[in-house]
């Protein structure tokens, strides 16, 4: 009976700080947050769970953003309480912005290299008239007005799309590291200075989907170990110890995972974190693809503040590109 009356008590709490009508409208943020901690608590290295962990903490970004539509028909039924309404609006994000003017700009972009058309995608590359190109998979052997400064386009790999590249408008240097994951899936990454302290990591994390879902570990794990705060913990390839990381590219996998809180919890920011589903990046359209951004699995990530980030399309690729200011 104590636990009864003890139970009572405590719904009766719950019901007095949290109204009918307020439970109701908040009820998707309620469902988002159930799923965000399922997402985070659940085990991922199956490739029959990894997708599901990313529809987990995935799905709560899009009730987010269409929590003001839920609002709107409490509203209606309502007709009171209508600054409810301005709340429901932060779910949508901050505006995506542009890339401040007068900043480098880096492209970094998975051009997937099963579809066609490279002298196509070559110029397309060359009309946003980048300083650095982040070249992820093979579809594209040079861009105008630039040098591809490192690669592993000559390696043999598994397939095309294993391959990374690094272009540059004027000299600098680059490194290209060997395939990392496990025997069923391994990938590379690539490692762009750019003077003076800053060093930038483009990488391309071996799917856990459809094949194996053991080589992501390792990949991130050979990463994330040499950044402690933000910053380059030990001299590495082209990089100084001390620089400034940027981590940036596909990393086939979401915010609130496994591999995301590797790079969090080495000191970095996600600078696309408050931007909602506007900053999803697959699958994205073109000829052969859908056209419904649904998962952020493309990312950018430093300590320090970017000059913004633009997603822009990239032809007959399942990927968004990212345009990135690069800091001063």
């Amino acid at each position: 009976m104590v636990h009864k009356n003890s139970k009572k008590k405590s719904l009766g709490f719950l019901t007095q700080f949290l109204p009918t009508w307020a439970r109701f409208w908040l009820s998707p943020v309620i469902f988002a947050g159930i799923l965000w901690v399922i997402g985070r608590i659940m085990p991922w290295e199956q490739i029959y769970l990894f997708p599901l962990q990313a529809l987990f903490l995935t799905i709560p970004v899009w009730l987010l953003g269409f929590w003001w539509l839920w609002t709107i028909g409490c509203l209606i039924v309502w007709r009171k309480r209508w600054w409810i309404l301005l709340i429901s609006l932060f779910g949508i994000g901050l505006p995506s912005g542009d890339v401040r003017s007068g900043s480098q700009l880096l492209l970094v972009a998975n051009v997937n290299a099963f579809t066609d058309r490279q002298q196509f995608l070559q110029s397309y590359l060359e009309m946003f008239h980048p300083d650095f190109v982040i070249l992820i998979e093979k579809r594209a052997d040079e861009i105008k007005g630039m040098k591809r400064v490192a690669d592993d386009f000559s390696r043999p790999v598994a397939k095309a799309s294993h391959h990374i590249a690094v272009f540059c408008r004027e000299d600098c240097q680059a490194w290209v590291s060997p395939q990392i994951g496990s025997k069923e899936a391994k990938m590379s990454y690539a490692l762009l200075k750019v003077e003076p302290e800053l060093c930038v990591i483009g990488i391309h994390a071996p799917p856990p989907v459809p094949i194996v879902a053991t080589g992501m570990r390792p990949y991130i794990e050979e990463v994330a170990k040499y950044i402690d705060d933000g910053l380059i913990k030990a001299d590495w390839g082209v990089c100084k110890k001390g620089d400034q990381a940027l981590v940036v590219g596909d990393m086939n996998a979401v915010a609130g995972s496994w591999a995301h809180q590797q790079f969090l919890d080495s000191g970095l920011l996600d600078q696309r974190s408050w931007l909602g589903t506007k900053a999803a990046t697959w699958p994205s359209g073109s000829m052969k693809f859908v056209d419904f951004p649904f998962f952020r699995i493309d990312h950018v990530l430093s300590k320090e503040p970017v000059a913004g980030v633009k997603s822009i399309k990239v032809p007959d690729s399942d990927h968004l590109g990212l345009l990135i200011g690069l800091p001063n």
